[in-house]
């Protein structure tokens, strides 16, 4: 295969209501798998998104490399649209949670998967296709990645007219709690990661926004990580909004920073 490649990632629909577009046309947040592995995709390849919840992607368009990501719910139209470029003779790769789950599965319907993370991979893989081909089946780190200097997602692949939440973002990974219904620990380990604030902050500022999701699975995983971050937040004077466990309100201190920080109603 040659060294620059045109790669499409795709964002697939749900077979149930989470992901689904509204009557108005806008879907929810918009994800930031797949504007991430294009900020970590090297300048000398062509790289497009779409978001397949509004329409069927050019299966016979010349791409080079097509990559998906996909929850449980969403995994069958996944594996339609893998399997359609395939029988065109296009090289497939799927990760995300339901891959990482069942890599063998979607193997069936993918040249190779990656399982967990795809930070610390992708660059290898991209070497190895453009050298002539995935030197394995199945890709996973040995370890969970630093939140450290991470790539800024490619927000500027996304059309932001369809996303009620355009600008998403994560601040950690992970949660201290390992409950059985949960897919989360399953998936990064039972590791609590932070990204310096810092670096939240500066992304945040980067932009001229003031509506924002965090889409960490557990913002208040550290307390005193999120007192930290949420004291950064105050002069920032954005509307945010997070997922958290139910221990928030055991922690009056937390909570009233929490209160001071999320800013107005949209």
């Amino acid at each position: 295969m040659k060294g620059n490649m045109k790669i499409l990632f795709v964002q697939p629909k749900s077979s149930g209501f989470m992901g689904q577009i509204s009557r108005s046309g806008k879907a929810g947040f918009a994800r930031v798998t797949l504007t991430t592995l294009a900020a970590l995709t090297p300048d000398e390849h062509e790289v497009s998104i779409h978001d397949a919840r509004l329409s069927e992607p050019d299966y016979d368009e010349d791409w080079d490399l097509i990559g998906f990501t996909g929850m449980s719910c969403e995994i069958p139209h996944v594996y339609h649209m893998a399997d359609s470029f395939r029988r065109r003779g296009k090289t497939v790769v799927i990760g995300g949670y339901h891959t990482s789950a069942l890599p063998e599965e979607a193997l069936q319907h993918a040249d190779f998967v990656v399982v967990g993370e795809a930070e610390g991979l992708w660059q290898q893989i991209l070497n190895e296709i453009s050298d002539g081909g995935a030197k394995h089946k199945i890709y996973k780190n040995s370890e969970a990645i630093e939140m450290r200097d991470m790539a800024i997602p490619r927000r500027d692949l996304l059309d932001l007219k369809m996303y009620s939440v355009p600008f998403t973002i994560q601040a950690t990974r992970g949660c201290p709690f390992n409950c059985e219904f949960c897919t989360v620990t399953k998936f990064f380990g039972r590791t609590y990661r932070s990204r310096p604030v810092a670096e939240v902050v500066d992304e945040i500022k980067s932009r001229a926004d003031r509506l924002w999701m965090f889409l960490d699975d557990n913002l208040v995983g550290d307390p005193a990580y999120a007192k930290s971050l949420f004291k950064a937040l105050i002069p920032l004077h954005i509307t945010w909004g997070p997922q958290t466990s139910f221990t928030i309100p055991t922690d009056p201190e937390l909570m009233d920073l929490y209160g001071a920080a999320a800013g107005p109603s949209p």
